[in-house]
């Protein structure tokens, strides 16, 4: 079944994931909450650090958020805080697989922050311009 027969029936969890050196944001998309949690794993020069602790932390806070494990959880990961120069593709995709790891069915990888509002657009496939194609 595609996702966007899914989003019709209501069997969808959108969210947007911005993942800090020292925090992650999700906001849930349907309901408008953002939730908060500060990171127990860090690392002083990459935003991932130990990616086996970071993957739990963030499967936690998913299963928080998005409750529901009869719905597809689509994700916006967005990456903030150490970015002198960019990211490597590692990092985004390290954070790709975190995202995964974590429960989501399908993730976009945005080029820069965005907000609720953006992450609505994309979902409903009006602007794809902030999302890493290749990522």
């Amino acid at each position: 079944m595609s996702f966007r027969i899914l989003m019709r029936l209501g069997l969808t969890q959108d969210g947007l994931l911005i993942i800090y050196p020292d925090k992650f944001e999700l906001y849930n998309l349907r309901s408008g909450e953002i939730h908060t949690t500060t990171r127990i794993s860090m690392h002083p020069r990459s935003i991932v650090g130990d990616f086996f602790e970071v993957e739990n932390e963030l499967k936690v806070m998913l299963e928080s958020v998005f409750p529901s494990k009869f719905k597809t959880t689509r994700l916006i990961v967005c990456l903030k805080g150490q970015d002198g120069g960019g990211y490597t593709a590692i990092e985004i995709r390290a954070a790709r697989e975190l995202a995964y790891g974590a429960g989501a069915k399908e993730i976009h990888m945005a080029n820069r922050v965005i907000n609720s509002q953006e992450a609505n657009d994309i979902f409903n496939g009006k602007d794809q311009e902030c999302i890493n194609k290749d990522a």
